[in-house]
């Protein structure tokens, strides 16, 4: 395959009012600025987790936008919910992915990019700014926000936004993060997704020197975690096995030790231990019970998974040891570019499988099956990273792929 001719991609519409698209002497097409002169390439579905080739037009580049030239897409276990329609039924056909890393391929007069530059972008793409939220810093959270792929633009244009399983992409520079030279394009890509949200969630409810955090789940988000919570200087750092975790993989991670959630007698000689417990997976099987018996009085619980069926938590323990339940969503632009700076300084990696983009069937297939360690990113063409001044972080993810 070759990168300019068969890797194209969707791009998400963008957010500029439409007085300001007209005074930039732009042609609306269908409530939309439509560049019909472009042709993005893209891996779609309509329904079901096994998606084909498409071509489109984007939205034209506005003032303030950026196009990236995709070179890495992770892919997260929530493309492929949405894509299965687990979470609702699609509209029409949709180009997933919401965690990229590539290079400006042009940009906008207004742009705070330029050509060549190394970015990469998170799952919202932008924001109303003026919300209480988005003064707060916390944009994921605004009511006008628009997300990567899938979703319609604060300015009500009725073409959906696409994502990142796709070569090109426009967006609002603002929301677009220059990468650190110490952090590998290839890297990035997870870290925009389950870097930011095991990060942002660490950091808002306390991980450090006083604390002992759990991982349950050691995954994509869980193997990061542990990175994190290692860095941030925690008292003890806790796995908590099942089926997927590898004991000699969360110990070069940084994981002091490991709790058997099978065994009852350790489960028992753990009681109240965790200050702190990242909740990435479980199953529909799982023992609240012996969850919340591993927590400590006042500890805090945080769900970072998402799940069709609800969570039943018993109320006696929850209530009378003063457990906390949480949740944490993804993070503020502020949080992302702090993530990035956190990562290059104590030089954190995620561990990935690279695949190249037109296997992604197969690369989506690896994800659903759960042996990938731990991360699978989309490449688009590896003869570009030749030349890196980086080339060592590849070397040290391919020491932690080996068998």
């Amino acid at each position: 395959m070759t990168r300019n001719e068969d890797m194209a991609s969707p791009a998400a519409p963008q957010s500029h009012k439409t007085e300001e698209r007209q005074k930039h002497g732009q042609n609306q097409h269908d409530n939309c600025i439509v560049d019909e002169k472009s042709t993005f390439t893209g891996y779609a579905s309509s329904g079901g987790s096994t998606v084909h080739r498409v071509t489109f037009s984007p939205r034209i580049l506005g003032p303030k936008d950026v196009e990236i030239d995709i070179w890495y897409s992770g892919i997260c276990d929530s493309d492929l919910h949405i894509l299965e329609e687990d979470w609702g039924k699609l509209s029409g056909e949709v180009v997933a992915g919401h965690q990229i890393a590539g290079t400006i391929a042009a940009a906008g007069p207004e742009a705070l990019y330029k050509v060549g530059e190394r970015v990469g972008a998170s799952l919202v793409i932008d924001a109303c700014l003026e919300c209480d939220e988005c003064k707060a810093g916390q944009e994921q959270f605004c009511p006008k926000k628009t997300l990567m792929y899938n979703h319609t633009s604060k300015d009500c244009c009725p073409t959906p936004s696409y994502g990142g399983f796709a070569n090109r992409i426009r967006l609002c520079s603002e929301f677009v993060y220059k990468l650190p030279d110490e952090i590998h394009l290839s890297h990035a890509a997870p870290l925009l997704c389950a870097g930011l949200t095991t990060f942002t969630a660490l950091r808002k409810y306390g991980a450090g020197a006083d604390k002992t955090v759990g991982v349950m789940g050691v995954g994509a988000l869980g193997h990061l975690a542990i990175q994190y919570a290692k860095a941030m200087g925690s008292k003890e750092i806790i796995a908590i096995n099942d089926s997927q975790v590898n004991t000699e993989d969360v110990t070069k991670l940084g994981v002091t030790r490991c709790i058997d959630f099978s065994n009852n007698d350790h489960l028992h000689a753990e009681h109240h231990k965790i200050d702190l417990l990242l909740v990435n997976s479980f199953e529909e099987s799982t023992k609240w019970e012996d969850v919340l018996s591993l927590v400590s009085n006042h500890g805090t619980i945080v769900i970072l998974t998402l799940t069709k069926e609800p969570i039943r938590i018993p109320t006696m323990p929850f209530v009378h040891r003063d457990i906390k339940i949480v949740s944490s969503f993804q993070g503020g632009r502020k949080d992302v570019k702090e993530m990035l700076a956190f990562t290059a300084k104590h030089e954190i990696h995620p561990w990935i499988v690279k695949v190249a983009f037109d296997k992604i069937n197969d690369a989506i297939e690896l994800k659903k099956q759960r042996t990938a360690r731990y991360c699978i990113v989309l490449e688009a063409d590896e003869s570009k990273e030749k030349g890196s001044n980086i080339e060592c972080y590849k070397a040290i993810a391919e020491q932690y792929l080996k068998d």
